[in-house]
């Protein structure tokens, strides 16, 4: 199943610029327990995959929040909550 969902996610454009996405990014580090679920990944195209790691998480949700679960309502995927980006 959690190839299935990221090969999904790897075929959605960039949720903030709707560029390709060359990754999908994980919300919550595979490192501290996160998972290839829908609920915790997010297609970003390279620049803001480099800017999400440059900004810090909070930052860069913080910005671009309502335009990332705009893009997932059009894709009738999760939306994403503050609580998954502290």
């Amino acid at each position: 199943m959690s190839e299935e969902n990221l090969d999904l996610v790897r075929s959605l454009p960039c949720a903030v610029c709707s560029k390709r996405p060359v990754d999908p990014h994980h919300i919550k580090t595979k490192g501290a327990g996160g998972k290839d679920t829908l609920e915790n990944l997010l297609s970003l195209c390279r620049m803001h995959h480099r800017q999400i790691h440059a900004m810090g998480r909070k930052t860069f949700f913080t910005k671009y929040i309502q335009r990332i679960n705009a893009h997932r309502l059009g894709y009738e995927l999760p939306l994403i909550m503050e609580d998954q980006y502290e």
